[in-house]
């Protein structure tokens, strides 16, 4: 099934991802970066069921997307230094890794470790205001590339039966820079859609 994202009237489409979600559906999210597979992070059958469309290993995490950087703080063991790079790029194409605080599944988990980004397209704020964090991840199968338009998906939904919010025009063709900042020093770990210089404040050139 397909609906188009309407900003004015999000209603009827936060309403239908919420009863997937309620029957461990994962559903098609738009983004700033890709379209995304998504789940609560809370619900282990549907993030397993992620990994099954996906064929992904369960030992390639998900990330995770969050509706404002205060909940970052409710999953991480974030610090001050590491939240205020945070704060001067998110909302955005950036996801950084951080040290977990416990608890969470090894699905979106790893040695310790998770990948979280706020995304900058409004129908996260109110969706994770109702479930919390959700697991968020490229369209395709494992080390393909990623599903860009939704008429490429069509195929997917057919054989998957799962809801796909439509928004082409938010949605680009390069997914979200990563940053790991477990180590002291930031360290780029995938270059993506946003400018790295610019991000970490590089004014040589």
């Amino acid at each position: 099934m397909m609906i188009s994202w309407n900003g004015e009237r999000p209603d009827m489409t936060l309403s239908l991802v919420r009863d997937a979600f309620a029957e461990s559906m994962p559903v098609i999210l738009p983004t700033d970066t890709l379209y995304g597979l998504a789940a609560p992070i809370s619900d282990e059958r549907a993030l397993e069921r992620i990994l099954e469309l996906k064929g992904r290993p369960r030992d390639v995490t998900l990330p995770i997307a969050v509706g404002s950087i205060d909940m970052i703080a409710r999953i991480t063991e974030v610090n001050g230094g590491q939240m205020s790079l945070i704060k001067r790029v998110l909302p955005g194409p950036v996801t950084f890794i951080l040290v977990a605080k416990p608890g969470f599944s090894d699905i979106v988990t790893r040695r310790g470790t998770v990948a979280v980004r706020v995304v900058d397209h409004p129908i996260f704020v109110p969706l994770c205001g109702s479930f919390g964090p959700v697991a968020l991840t490229s369209v395709n199968r494992h080390g393909s590339k990623p599903l860009l338009r939704s008429d490429d998906m069509r195929a997917l939904l057919e054989i998957s039966n799962i809801l796909l919010v439509e928004d082409d025009h938010h949605v680009s063709d390069l997914p979200s820079t990563i940053i790991d900042l477990t180590s002291g020093e930031p360290m780029v770990l995938r270059k993506g859609k946003i400018n790295i210089d610019e991000l970490m404040g590089d004014t040589d050139g």
